[in-house]
C-alpha cells in the first residue's frame, strides 16, 4: 500500500499561516526520507519527486500531478505527494485523487492528513492509517510551563487545547486566538439561547482561517455540552451558559448542531464566501435545534 493518512489531535487549522502543523511536517520530514534518506525538509523545494497541496487544491492542481506521475521519476526511485487537510477536499478533487490511489505509479507515496472522520471512506480505504496518540492535559500543560506559562495558565490553556500542543502554544502566546476562541463559543451558545449573533459572522470578515478555526472551537464547545449532559469529566468552555446548554438541548439537537457546523467547514473549502456561509450556519443551527 502506497497511501497513509496521518491523523492526530494537531491535524488542524491552529498553526499560524505560513507555520505547518506538526503532523504536516512531520509528513514533510518522512517525504524527505524516501526522498533523500535524510530528514532535512530544506532539500524538498528542490526536488521534482516532490509534491505538496492542501485540502483547497482545485482538480486541476490534482489531475496536473496525476499527469506528472505517469512519467518516469527525476530521481530514478521514489517519488511523494503530500496532501495536508485532506478532509477539506471537495468531490472533484477527491475523485481525481482516488484515479492515483487506485492506481498509484510504481515507486509513488502519498502522504495524508486530515480530520480522519471526515474523510471518505473510499480514500481511508486505500490509505494505511496512523493514528499518533493525543497528549494529556497534563502532559501538555507541562510543556506550557517549560515555556514560561504560570501553572494555572498552562492548565486554563490545556484544558482549551483538545489535545494539541499546537493549539495550546497558539492560545498562550496569541491573545487575538483566544478572543477568536471566546467568540465562537459565545456565538454558539448565543444560538443555543435562540439568538441569532450574525454580527460575529460579520467581525469575522472574509478571513476564510479564522472561520475555519471559530468552526474548530464550536465543535469543541459541543463536545463539551454533551460531557455536561452525560456527567463525563472535561469541559473547557462556557461556564454558566454550557451548563444550561446541556440541560435544555435534547442529544438529537446537539448532534444535529455538529453535523450543521462540519457541513459549514466543508462549504469553507470551496470559494462561497465566507460571511455567506457563517450566516447560514447560524440559521441552519437555530433550525435544527428547534424541530
Amino acid at each position: 500500500m502506497h497511501g497513509y493518512l496521518v491523523t492526530s489531535a494537531d491535524c488542524d487549522e491552529t498553526a499560524p499561516e505560513g507555520e505547518p502543523s506538526s503532523t504536516a511536517e512531520l509528513l514533510r520530514q518522512c517525504a524527505a526520507l524516501l526522498l533523500f534518506g535524510s530528514e532535512k525538509t530544506e532539500m524538498l523545494e528542490f526536488s521534482p519527486d516532490f509534491y505538496e497541496l492542501n485540502g483547497g487544491a482545485k482538480v486541476e492542481q490534482m489531475r496536473m500531478i496525476r499527469q506528472e506521475l505517469s512519467k518516469k521519476a527525476f530521481g530514478g526511485n521514489n517519488r511523494v505527494v503530500v496532501i495536508t487537510d485532506a478532509h477539506m477536499m471537495n468531490d472533484s478533487a477527491v475523485n481525481a485523487m482516488l484515479k492515483m490511489l487506485e492506481e498509484p505509479p510504481e515507486g509513488t507515496f502519498f502522504l495524508l492528513t486530515g480530520i480522519e472522520q471526515r474523510i471518505l471512506p473510499t480514500i481511508r480505504s486505500r490509505c494505511q492509517i496512523v493514528r499518533l496518540g493525543t497528549a494529556s492535559a497534563a502532559e501538555i500543560g507541562a510543556e506550557l510551563i517549560r515555556l514560561g506559562a504560570a501553572k494555572s495558565e498552562a492548565q486554563r490553556f490545556a484544558a482549551q487545547s483538545m489535545g494539541s500542543l499546537t493549539r495550546a502554544k497558539r492560545l498562550m502566546q496569541d491573545e487575538a486566538f483566544q478572543k477568536l476562541r471566546q467568540n465562537a463559543i459565545e456565538a454558539l451558545l448565543d444560538i443555543f439561547e435562540g439568538k441569532l449573533p450574525f454580527k460575529w459572522a460579520k467581525s469575522i470578515g472574509r478571513d476564510r482561517q479564522a472561520a475555519k478555526e471559530s468552526l474548530g472551537f464550536m465543535l469543541a464547545a459541543c463536545h463539551d455540552v454533551l460531557n455536561k449532559k452525560t456527567g463525563a469529566a472535561g469541559g473547557s468552555s462556557g461556564g454558566m451558559r454550557l451548563n444550561n446548554a446541556a440541560g435544555a438541548l435534547s442529544f438529537g439537537a446537539i448532534h444535529s448542531a455538529v453535523i450543521k457546523i462540519a457541513e459549514a467547514e466543508m462549504r469553507l473549502s470551496s470559494n462561497a464566501g465566507v460571511n455567506p456561509i457563517l450566516d447560514r450556519l447560524i440559521i441552519d443551527i437555530a433550525e435544527a435545534i428547534s424541530d
